[in-house]
């Protein structure tokens, strides 16, 4: 045998060695499983977020003048309209979520 033969057989693995490489690929795959419609939630819960936040500016710029009072409510309404609408998308896929 040459040198390369030698090299192979060293680095040959038996089946035992190679069924437990198996079941490390298969535990590691499951520890690492996205969770079910995770982007869609992390959307949902940013949207619900900016949604408060737009709703809150309203207060803010209510010295600033009626131009600035019925921008914010325009956004305001917007974020909410955004929320309401990944909010039915995560109900239509069965997902409720706590408050």
């Amino acid at each position: 045998m040459g040198d390369a033969g030698r090299h192979l057989k060293t680095f040959q693995q038996t089946p035992a060695v190679l069924s437990e490489n198996r079941l490390f690929d298969i535990q590691k795959a499951s520890v690492n499983q996205h969770l079910p419609h995770a982007d869609l939630i992390s959307t949902f819960k940013r949207a619900q977020a900016d949604a408060a936040h737009k709703q809150a500016l309203i207060k803010a710029v209510a010295a600033k003048g009626p131009k600035a009072i019925q921008a914010a409510v325009d956004a305001a309404a917007k974020a909410a309209k955004r929320r309401d609408s990944y909010a039915a998308k995560l109900a239509a896929l069965g997902v409720v979520l706590k408050d």
